[in-house]
């Protein structure tokens, strides 16, 4: 009997299934190997079959994990198996207008987030700010104070304790508070927990084409409030998105015309990364495939055969997923049930494509795209077939849209390409989902302080193969930029490992295309833009998938944000003196500032030595436990410790300016994020610097492994491991 051999986990993927899906004691301390946690997951699913096959879907479902080519979405690894939690990833619920609504929505938002799952929300409905609300004689919120309270309370969550909470908010184009909306994000700080959209109709498209007039309808009076030139709004959504990357746009028309359920009520927006659109109180469990398992490395082909027997087990898998969930109110398990969501799709796009020596912006990497995307979504129809004679359809299946054009289904819907930030590291993928590769190498930091070097496996492979010897300064170049652009080595290399920036808008898009044509809800892709993008270029970029009858799109100018992003953007070295350690005196004179903070009113003494330089910092925080004291004590002396070596003062306070904690406090014109942050900010002030002003190229940072954030379908993520914003 032969042993099956499962591919090895990486350093990464041990990382990452470490910090965010093992179990753990009450220490912290892991207490279950990656090999139980699939065996956790796939008993708790394989609970949905009947009692005589319980055991052998057991181990299939086992195997089909530990070979990592499929994995479900991080909230069934997370939860399945441990008694709580939901085991579904996305959630839609929209407020109607009324303030009991509001409140209900934010309750139910934070009890999905409390188990691990994304919200978006559809603010359409809403009345606009301002209108009259004859029941109190007061005025409405209107969809931006919704919008408030929901980030408020966001900010507040963690998905399920593993990961920070994702939010979607959508508003449609003929909306009085559209414009406000549109601008939301601008100053960059404010709603940074939510993605935003514009819900973009036919007639809006067809009103800007036109150069017409544009009515904005209050939804609840259903009179206009204004008029504006179609064009005048496109722009302004055009420019915004240029500035921040929001808002993206969704074509909604589309969107509710491919709706299977619509019986149900129109779609009011997607989950926070735009690939599901569900009906409100809608939710999903998703997974993806691992696509370099099928490559036939050798002949450098793909395997469909193989690709079909993963297919309609993980099918099934999904199906049974939502037999042994548990939800975070009745009505998401109703609406769930009724119309049985799951969502299949894909990840190591590129992994797939350089394996078979494809360029990503080349028409045979879309041809492969369509057929493959097409046998993916034929098969799981096929398998929902099956398991609805196994089980029966869906219970709305007779009033669908299906009924009229399929079989009786056991799904309303089956392939989904989701964001896989977490799961394709796990997976040993080096691509994320449908994207190209962000970066081929970047300097990765372990915890003793060291860093060490990531380099992509393929191009590595792909130097073995061909005897190319890089030079020091070559390597230099790639960990620098994070491209092979600039290097001596043959174009057609060059042209399998073009990263992320480098492949043209179009190639993109069309990308992009590709899959939504056999994918039956919708596709989570970040158009990347290089940083001199022009407005002009955003907008051609829209009126593209508009061309290519994409249901949205969301782009991203590199550097577009006010802390840049750029995976392989490199960090200034700070250097020590040569100069002897600076010797206390007995007495010093400083300052002591006050500063509110989360955890009440900061007190931090800076004291200078006599030539006005800054030498040490002392702080004392009211309102915290041991815990906050003790590391506030340790950043102080660290702080302390450098400025006593001859560290500038400038660079000391850049490292911890800001850094991001649970809430924001506002204190003397600004935001303070966290403790760290009012200290970078107070040595700013002592020094004689404007913290609001300062300016400096320091990447955003991963607050798990302190790795570069970079933007990738649709949200923040660290590549390293796994942690995500959206």
């Amino acid at each position: 009997m032969s042993t099956i051999t499962f591919p090895s986990l990486s350093s990464n993927a041990l990382f990452t299934l470490k910090h965010r899906y093992l179990l753990t004691d009450k220490e912290g301390n892991s207490i279950e190997t990656p090999d139980e946690m699939f065996h956790r997951v796939a008993r708790h699913v394989a609970g949905a079959e009947s009692k005589d096959k319980r055991d052998y879907y057991e181990n299939e479902f086992f195997h089909l994990m530990r070979s990592l080519k499929f994995l479900p979405n991080s909230p069934t690894l997370f939860n399945a198996g441990t008694g709580v939690g939901c085991l579904s990833a996305c959630f839609t619920i929209s407020p109607s207008d009324s303030m009991e609504s509001i409140m209900q929505i934010a309750f139910d938002a934070a009890m999905v987030q409390k188990w691990g799952g994304g919200v978006g929300h559809g603010l359409s409905l809403l009345r606009s700010k301002g209108s009259p609300v004859s029941s109190t004689q007061k005025y409405a919120l209107g969809p931006l104070g919704a919008l408030d309270i929901y980030s408020t309370i966001s900010k507040r969550m963690t998905q399920g304790g593993r990961r920070n909470g994702a939010n979607m908010a959508q508003l449609h184009c003929s909306h009085p508070d559209i414009q406000e909306f549109i601008h939301c994000k601008d100053m960059d700080k404010d709603f940074e927990n939510f993605n935003i959209t514009v819900q973009v109709s036919q007639d809006f498209i067809e009103a800007i084409q036109n150069n017409n007039d544009w009515d904005l309808i209050d939804p609840h009076t259903k009179q206009i409030t204004k008029t504006l030139k179609a064009t005048d709004l496109w722009n302004e959504i055009i420019t915004s998105a240029h500035k921040t990357g929001d808002p993206g746009i969704a074509f909604i028309d589309r969107i509710n015309a491919d709706a299977p359920n619509p019986f149900l009520g129109p779609i009011l927006t997607s989950n926070p990364c735009g690939e599901e659109w569900l009906e409100n109180y809608g939710s999903c469990n998703l997974g993806s495939i691992a696509l370099q398992y099928f490559v036939d490395k050798d002949f450098k082909i793909f395997n469909f055969s193989k690709l079909s027997e993963t297919v309609k087990l993980s099918i099934r898998f999904l199906n049974d997923v939502i037999e042994v969930n548990k939800f975070p109110s009745l009505k998401f398990k109703k609406v769930n049930e009724e119309t049985r969501r799951v969502g299949l799709g894909v990840m190591g796009f590129a992994d797939a494509l350089v394996l078979m020596e494809i360029p990503y912006d080349s028409d045979r990497a879309i041809k492969f795209a369509e057929e493959l995307m097409m046998e993916i979504t034929r098969c799981s129809w096929s398998t929902s077939t099956e398991l609805a004679l196994e089980r029966g359809p869906f219970p709305l299946y007779e009033q669908s849209r299906l009924a009229v054009t399929s079989p009786p289904v056991r799904n309303s819907s089956v392939t989904t390409i989701a964001p896989t930030g977490s799961i394709n590291i796990i997976a040993n993928c080096q691509g994320s989902g449908i994207e190209p590769f962000y970066a081929l190498a970047y300097h990765k930091n372990v915890l003793d302080g060291q860093k060490l070097n990531e380099i992509n496996v393929y191009f590595l492979q792909c130097l073995k193969d061909h005897n190319i010897n890089l030079s020091k300064e070559e390597w230099e170049i790639i960990y620098n930029t994070g491209s092979v652009q600039q290097l001596s080595i043959p174009q057609k290399i060059k042209e399998l490992f073009k990263v992320a920036n480098e492949i043209p808008v179009e190639s993109h898009i069309k990308i992009l295309a590709a899959f939504q044509k056999y994918t039956t809800n919708a596709v989570s892709k970040t158009i990347n833009m290089a940083n001199n993008t022009t407005i002009k270029d955003v907008e051609d970029a829209y009126w593209l998938a508009y061309k290519y009858n994409l249901k949205g799109i969301t782009i991203y100018r590199d550097g577009s944000k006010a802390k840049q992003v750029l995976e392989t953007q490199k960090i200034p070295d700070i250097h020590y003196s040569n100069n002897k350690k600076f010797s206390r005196p007995l007495k010093m004179l400083g300052d002591t500032y006050r500063v509110n903070t989360e955890f009440g009113n900061l007190y931090v003494t800076l004291n200078k030595d006599n030539d006005g330089i800054l030498r040490e910092m002392f702080a004392t925080l009211g309102k915290s436990g041991n815990s906050v004291h003790a590391d506030l004590e340790a950043i102080c002396r660290l702080i302390s410790l450098a400025l006593r070596h001859h560290i500038d003062a400038k660079e000391v306070a850049a490292q911890i300016k800001d850094i991001k904690g649970g809430a924001p406090v506002f204190h003397n014109g600004s935001f303070i994020y966290s403790v760290a942050d009012a200290l970078g900010k107070l040595m700013l002030e002592a020094i004689g610097e404007n913290p609001k002003t300062i300016i400096h190229d320091f990447v955003e940072r991963c607050p798990d492994c302190y790795e570069k954030l970079v933007p990738l379908e649709g949200c923040i993520k660290c590549l390293t491991c796994g942690y995500s914003r959206c």
